[in-house]
């Protein structure tokens, strides 16, 4: 069996990849259906796009270049869901399985129509240093959860139970202020 071809240029010059996708078919969509289409790939260079996921990532930082604010704002406000999805967006990538929505907006008949597709980055060049760059994520985001969500957190924890108790004094009032200035 020859292996299918998981790439390809179209005449425009723009890299596509091959991926899976699971439909739903059968009664209630029970049965699981696959079709295979074809993506763009990001013209972004996929190593540095992982670099800048692992230093910034947590904070939601390739939420925010794909200009995905929503998610930014839950990844920056969550340190990446606690870590989970801010791992699962550096794992995925690695695999090659890494993608973001693009939306843009284009003006057909003069009514404004909405497109979205997925973009995938290409896989990365250099699998041994993203695998020591996951490694450096991990601690990096054990060490901001120690060092800067976790004392946020015991601030608000402790100002909002003082303020509940009713026992709020001139120090505890002031306390978020102390860790968001």
């Amino acid at each position: 069996m020859a292996k299918k071809e998981c790439y390809r240029y179209t005449e425009d010059g723009v890299l596509l990849v091959r991926k899976q996708e699971q439909e739903k078919a059968g009664a209630f969509g029970l049965l699981p259906e696959y079709r295979e289409l074809w993506f763009q790939c990001s013209e972004k260079n996929p190593d540095r796009q992982y670099l800048q996921m692992v230093l910034g990532g947590w904070f939601g930082l390739h939420k925010f270049m794909e200009g995905n604010w929503i998610r930014g704002l839950g990844y920056l406000l969550t340190c990446g869901c606690f870590g989970v999805f801010y791992l699962y967006d550096l794992f995925s990538m690695v695999c090659g399985n890494y993608c973001f929505k693009k939306v843009s907006y284009v003006e057909k008949d003069g009514e404004v129509e909405r497109k979205m597709q997925k973009i995938y980055y290409e896989p990365l060049m250099h699998r041994k240093r993203a695998v020591f760059l996951f490694l450096l994520a991990v601690v990096i985001l054990v060490l901001v959860v120690r060092f800067v969500y976790q004392p946020i957190g015991n601030g608000l924890v402790g100002w909002l139970a003082a303020a509940v108790s009713g026992n709020v004094t001139e120090g505890t009032a002031r306390m978020p202020v102390v860790f968001l200035s």
